[in-house]
């Protein structure tokens, strides 16, 4: 487990450039945040929501699909 403080200003460029509702932007912006701990290939980001994994993707994130 790893204690990230949210980057809210990370947050709001993701729901801006997304076009995303606050908590997709913060679930993006924590794992942007967790991805840059630990060796590449460490994290996988999933979600139900097809919209916020394509956008997983856009911003560099490798996604697990369900």
């Amino acid at each position: 487990m790893v204690r990230l403080d949210l980057d809210e200003d990370l947050a709001g460029e993701l729901a801006f450039k997304h076009a995303f509702r606050g908590f997709d932007a913060i679930h993006l912006a924590a794992a942007l945040d967790a991805s840059r701990v630990g060796p590449a290939g460490t994290w996988l980001f999933s979600s139900f929501d097809s919209r916020l994994n394509s956008a997983a993707r856009e911003e560099g994130l490798e996604v697990l699909e369900p």
